[in-house]
């Protein structure tokens, strides 16, 4: 009787121990991924001399933006390592949000930013969500991040222009 209920209480416990250490697994390699990504960030801030301002990690990615000398950081971990790109944001002529669509079902398989320099034809993509790898449930979440960042770039990829004049009686009537 008393080897019976052990066997019970165990066969009761052991889905939450498989999913416990599935979990554990997870944290850690998410803890690798963050890790690895920002020691990728760090290293081109230091080769660039690099302030970086605003940096958001998301996913298997992270992007950040130095306001001051107007670059922007995107990193991306893989199985075969890190892909990284440091973007000056004044060569830029566009970058858009972008969504592919799957052919027949007419779902979300991919968004990402397109980054097109002025000064050539190639285009970049900073991808922020892929339908293989991401939740599906994350689709609108990383949509929203993709177009607050797209906002971003182009507010940074644009020269400051301050030389407006201000007519002093238009502001102070007497």
């Amino acid at each position: 009787m008393m080897n019976t209920t052990i066997i019970i209480i165990l066969f009761l416990l052991l889905p939450a121990i498989v999913i416990g250490l599935f979990k554990i697994i997870e944290v850690r390699k998410k803890r690798l991924v963050r890790s690895n990504l920002q020691r990728t960030i760090d290293e081109l801030v230091k080769n660039n001399g690099l302030l970086i301002s605003e940096t958001e990690f998301f996913s298997d990615k992270v992007i950040s933006i130095d306001k001051r000398n107007r670059k922007l950081l995107f990193a991306h971990f893989r199985k075969q390592g890190v892909k990284a790109l440091c973007l000056d944001l004044r060569s830029i002529s566009f970058c858009r949000v972008t969504k592919a669509m799957a052919r027949f079902t007419g779902e979300v398989t991919e968004i990402f930013l397109q980054v097109k320099y002025a000064d050539t034809d190639q285009l970049f993509r900073l991808h922020f969500y892929d339908r293989a790898k991401d939740d599906f449930r994350t689709e609108e979440a990383l949509l929203e991040k993709a177009r607050l960042w797209k906002d971003k770039i182009n507010l940074y990829r644009r020269p400051a222009n301050f030389k407006v004049v201000i007519d002093g009686s238009t502001l102070f009537p007497a």
